[in-house]
């Protein structure tokens, strides 16, 4: 529904869009959009990989719709296809990663099966109750992150190629330091069970060691020779307008990054519902700071606006959310 309310006012958001361009983009948004919508019930069979530990199977999946909708979709934009087309194999990609999950599921665990009856007003108040608050973070989330190529579209509409390029490096380094703490769920879990503060601290000072070092290798050299890295892929005129945006981009998440384990054990102990302000405070000063940004300096200003929400979030998680959350047993300054 809000995809359709997207579609409807996309030209308001982007006036400078061709009436052909425009068509194209609604049609390539339903299409993505709606692929997104069917699956997110099969996130559920991902959620079981999970808990089962399993999250290799995921990973293969994953990994293997991605790399399979990312060659068809370089093999169509080297034959001339328009944005329809495009939509249309990553939307074909994603369900048939659907497909594989369910047929995976069905296999790794055929003991366990999904029946309409086992949906009751208790579960779902149990999951409400869990959920709530990880929905207020994927709110938060988006406000960080995934307004940011509309706000440079409506203040900077030139330099949304250059943001674009830029965000999309971000997002591997994103997804490489999820990807990794996502393991600490079941794990944590496992302690929370057992009472095992004490434990949890230890995990989550080593965990946020090993993925600040890991941040550190992968962004820095992004930082001190993105240039020749960008040069290499997109060529030096795309390289020269997106440098810094990807400068300012990597320093913010690297930043705000470094609490991706802490999340992750916060979810794995039950512990999200007590963060709650915090994100939405993170995602509003995220989004002002960005709008203001945009209309003073265009398109690096919605990159300074996510590197001053990123420095907002590691002091809110320092001053606010680590005193609440005392099933995990750390020294602040230790952490």
């Amino acid at each position: 529904v809000l995809i359709i309310g997207l579609v409807t006012v996309l030209p308001h958001l982007f006036p400078l869009l061709t009436p052909v361009v425009c068509r194209q983009m609604r049609i390539a948004l339903l299409l993505v959009a709606g692929s997104l919508a069917i699956g997110l019930p099969f996130s559920v069979l991902h959620g079981s990989f999970v808990g089962l530990q399993r999250n290799e199977l995921s990973a293969y999946i994953i990994m293997a719709s991605r790399l399979s909708a990312g060659a068809f979709i370089i093999l169509a934009s080297m034959r001339g296809y328009s944005l329809p087309m495009l939509g249309f194999i990553t939307a074909c990609a994603n369900v048939a990663a659907y497909a594989a999950a369910y047929l995976v599921y069905r296999r790794t665990v055929p003991q366990i099966r999904i029946r309409l009856r086992f949906c009751d007003f208790k579960t779902s108040k149990e999951l409400s109750s869990y959920c709530y608050s990880l929905t207020i973070w994927s709110i938060s989330m988006l406000l960080v992150s995934g307004l940011d190529l509309i706000i440079v579209g409506v203040f900077d509409y030139s330099a949304v190629a250059y943001y674009a390029t830029a965000s999309s490096l971000v997002i591997v380094l994103a997804g490489i330091t999820n990807a990794i703490s996502s393991a600490l769920m079941p794990a944590s879990a496992v302690l929370h069970a057992q009472n095992d503060s004490g434990a949890l601290g230890r995990m989550l000072i080593s965990s946020t060691r090993y993925c600040t070092v890991l941040l550190l290798v992968c962004g820095i050299p992004f930082i001190l020779y993105g240039r020749s890295l960008l040069t290499r892929w997109v060529g030096p005129v795309y390289a020269g307008h997106s440098i810094w945006i990807l400068r300012v981009l990597i320093a913010g998440n690297m930043i705000r990054l470094t609490a991706a384990p802490y999340a992750s054990i916060l979810i794995g102990t039950g512990q999200q519902r007590l963060v709650t302000i915090s994100p939405l405070v993170e995602g509003i000063t995220n989004l002002f700071a960005s709008i203001v940004g945009a209309k003073l300096f265009g398109a690096i200003g919605v990159a300074v606006g996510t590197l001053i929400g990123a420095v907002f979030c590691f002091a809110a998680n320092i001053v606010y959310n680590m005193p609440r959350t005392t099933s995990i047993t750390f020294r602040i300054p230790m952490y």
